[in-house]
């Protein structure tokens, strides 16, 4: 078996424990810079969560009912607590739409009632 002369042993040694201390450094910056940007964006985010119905838009409402209802065509007008508006299904009955949206309980309610006579009524929440 052959041995190295001290000195070389000791630059082994010395060279390991350099490139063990770059990378605990390494990933210190780097788990630095994830923290930074998570403080960052965190609070620009806020506590709601992504898909709260209570505050859909327009568009995002009128995806929903449309698609709750079987309807063809949706239009939508924005209100103080949600959306009234109309709808038409395949069969051409026209539906009379009122959406509340309660933001701080996750939640989006409709009403539909038909000009033959059909009511229909349901919710969607995250809770």
């Amino acid at each position: 078996m052959c041995r190295l002369p001290t000195s070389i042993v000791s630059f082994q040694n010395s060279f390991d424990t350099t490139l063990f201390n770059q990378a605990i450094a390494m990933s210190l910056i780097q788990k630095t810079v994830v923290a930074l940007i998570l403080a960052v964006c965190l609070p620009s985010v806020g506590c709601q969560p992504a898909n709260n119905p209570g505050t859909w838009d327009e568009a995002k409402a009128s995806e929903y009912i449309k698609e709750q209802l079987s309807l063809e065509s949706v239009e939508l007008t924005k209100t103080s607590d949600g959306f009234t508006g109309t709808g038409t299904d395949a069969d051409g009955e026209t539906f009379e739409l009122v959406l509340t949206q309660q933001p701080d309980q996750n939640r989006l309610e409709y009403d539909a009632t038909g000009s033959r006579g059909t009511m229909e009524n349901g919710f969607y929440s995250t809770n």
